[in-house]
């Protein structure tokens, strides 16, 4: 007979060592199968030992009149149990288009965050409702994406989250256990259709991969699952090998990490990658936005002269001295920001109308806002060196003129670049580069003035509004 979802959560609360008498729980509640049947089975948990528990509901105002019957359906159940209620919405696709990231994982990140600021109100423990079958497919994600081991040993049991333990009490039952619970106990739950949504990358591997290693082996998802944690396990021993070698390789000081060359390259390469992947994290404060190419760029510039050096995330750079590598902020990238003019963008204000402003130089910004059609398209499209137009709907928040700050970035041809790499690239003279003016919006250069446009910005067939702008007259002589 099948283990059912009752006797693995109670097997993890005979275990588990974070909830006591007292305490608050607060679980992470859709209104879909897998989180109303956590809901209960941690409700009746509380009984028996003592503590709190509290639902959050997080509105993504994804599905309109839809997500309103998840809020009120999961209100209504949390009445039923006596329990509170805490909604949480926000508009994720507006979120998503203003942040670059997809809408998956922005109402991730947003959900999550409600999620903490409701635990930290009551010092609680979050409790989510992960199970076997999300976890194989985080790590088939993980996998076609390009993972390190840890990235393969899944989704675990306990974690944390700005402050917060999390913990995942089903994870070691599935998806069909838990329909065997809801379905046996006659509870009612909400679908969500976007689960069925295969432009989500999730989905695609719910519903068309996993059904096919099934056909190859049906305990397909138990072995992964067991795969992953003996993957644990080697993460768990490699990283207390990587924390010694870094020890005794890498040192701290003065705003510096500073690495051994000479013992890093005695190292095994395995070991090698991982401390080269951990001084730059630990440089950076974060291992969030440290990729492969930053640690294979590390360990290729450990070969390489003395004066030679890379970029890093963050404004690092590491610099080959003689007998060792250093990382530290790039000194260039520091120097402060100069925002010459902030420009607010009001569609009615523009649209059709000529704005012009005048600089302290003398010169002259202008800004107009025009329809395009395929009958003027090609006018927008003609090259002038100091009035260029711009896809009005590409751009993110308002627009500032001024001059290269730290982290800024213009998106060409061969991909995002950070500026000083540019100026590298197009053999600017290091003294002209901070008199150069460039157009910003709130995420990247739309315009470096006299050289380059992002190419994320330009007018394509599919624009509907324009933005010019012009920059005239001044002190340097330029005109349109």
């Amino acid at each position: 007979m099948e283990t059912r979802i009752e006797e693995i959560f109670d097997q993890w609360a005979n275990e588990q060592k974070v909830i006591g008498r007292g305490d608050n729980v607060i679980i992470g509640v859709s209104g879909g199968p897998d989180s109303l049947c956590l809901l209960f089975l941690m409700y009746q948990y509380s009984k028996r030992v003592g503590f709190s528990v509290s639902a959050v509901h997080f509105n993504h105002k994804i599905r309109g009149e839809k997500a309103d019957e998840d809020e009120a359906f999961v209100k209504e159940v949390c009445d039923y149990l006596k329990i509170k209620c805490i909604i949480a919405r926000a508009d994720i696709p507006a979120l998503a288009k203003k942040s670059g990231l997809s809408v998956e994982e922005t109402g991730r990140i947003m959900r999550y965050k409600a999620f903490a600021k409701a635990a930290q109100a009551v010092g609680g423990v979050i409790a989510v409702a992960h199970h076997m079958d999300d976890n194989a497919e985080t790590i088939l994600l993980n996998l076609a994406r390009g993972s390190s081991v840890k990235g393969l040993t899944g989704i675990q049991e306990v974690g944390e989250l700005e402050g917060c333990t999390v913990i995942r009490p089903l994870i070691k039952g599935t998806h069909a256990q838990i329909m065997e619970f809801l379905d046996s106990n006659e509870l009612r739950y909400m679908e969500d259709e976007t689960n069925l949504d295969l432009s989500y990358a999730r989905n695609r591997i719910r519903h068309n991969i996993i059904p096919e290693l099934e056909q190859v082996n049906q305990k397909a998802v138990e072995h992964i699952a067991a795969t992953a944690e003996e993957l644990a396990k080697v993460e768990d021993y490699l990283s207390r090998l990587t924390e010694d070698a870094y020890n005794s390789v890498v040192s701290e000081r003065n705003n510096e990490t500073v690495i051994n060359t000479y013992k890093l390259l005695q190292l095994d390469p395995v070991i090698q990658g991982r401390l080269a992947y951990l001084a730059i994290g630990k440089a950076l404060g974060t291992l969030r936005d440290v990729s492969k190419v930053h640690v294979d760029d590390l360990l290729a510039l450990c070969k390489k002269q003395t004066g030679k050096q890379i970029d890093l995330p963050g404004d690092l750079v590491a610099v080959k001295n003689y007998y060792d590598i250093s990382i530290r902020p790039d000194a260039e990238e520091y120097e402060p920001p100069e925002t010459i003019l902030e420009i607010p963008l009001d569609l009615e204000e523009l649209y059709q109308n000529t704005k012009q402003i005048r600089l302290a130089d003398g010169s002259v910004l202008s800004l107009l806002i025009a329809q395009v059609t395929d009958e003027n398209r090609s006018v927008f499209l003609q090259k002038n060196e100091y009035t260029k137009a711009f896809d009005y709907d590409t751009i993110s928040g308002n627009l500032t003129l001024g001059r290269k700050a730290s982290g800024d970035v213009i998106c060409l041809k061969e991909g995002r670049k950070k500026l000083k790499k540019f100026f590298i690239d197009e053999k600017i003279p290091q003294e002209m580069r901070n008199d150069i003016l460039m157009i910003k919006d709130e995420k990247d250069v739309l315009w470096i003035v006299g050289y380059r446009i992002g190419e994320n910005h330009k007018i394509t067939d599919d624009t509907k509004l324009a933005l010019l702008i012009g920059l005239s007259g001044g002190s340097d002589g330029n005109e349109n």
